[in-house]
């Protein structure tokens, strides 16, 4: 699984670095509103393969548990990948495959990687607002997720 990420991100021209042990892949991609800091991880026992990106910019203690309640409710319309946020506030988003009697292939890794870039770039100027601006939860909600014309009755 290593070399064939390997040979993805070197047709790329990606720059990258492995850690010692061979079992994550550290790397900085670019889009639209941001640059995302990321970790591939490949766990060949357990046939995972996954890419964790992070925001770069730290949520404030006084904005926790409203990006906490935030990031539950957007998850729980992604259909793929989720968003998390750790205890120092850093936003991150991963993507990740299960490759149980799969190989890997480029589009596989592809859709991984990329699918996590343009999730995480959408995000980000949404999640700038909830931090830093003064937009409600609604607004950055129905922002993300403009095809949601309201709340599902549950």
């Amino acid at each position: 699984m290593l070399q064939k990420i390997i040979d993805y991100l070197n047709q790329r021209e990606w720059s990258y670095s492995n850690t010692k042990d061979n079992q994550e892949i550290l790397l900085s991609l670019s889009h639209d509103n941001g640059i995302y800091n990321g970790i591939i991880y490949m766990k060949d026992m357990s046939k995972i393969f996954a890419f964790v990106s992070y925001l770069g910019i730290r949520c404030p203690v006084d904005k926790y548990e409203r990006m906490l309640k935030f990031i539950n409710r957007a998850n729980d319309t992604m259909l793929y990948g989720n968003f998390e946020i750790n205890s120092s506030g850093d936003i991150k988003n991963r993507t990740s495959i299960h490759l149980f009697d799969v190989e890997i292939t480029e589009a596989i890794i592809e859709n991984v990687i990329l699918r996590n870039i343009f999730n995480m770039d959408a995000a980000n100027p949404i999640f700038s607002k909830l931090i830093y601006g003064d937009i409600t939860d609604d607004e950055a909600y129905f922002e993300m997720f403009p095809f949601r014309k309201e709340e599902p009755k549950k």
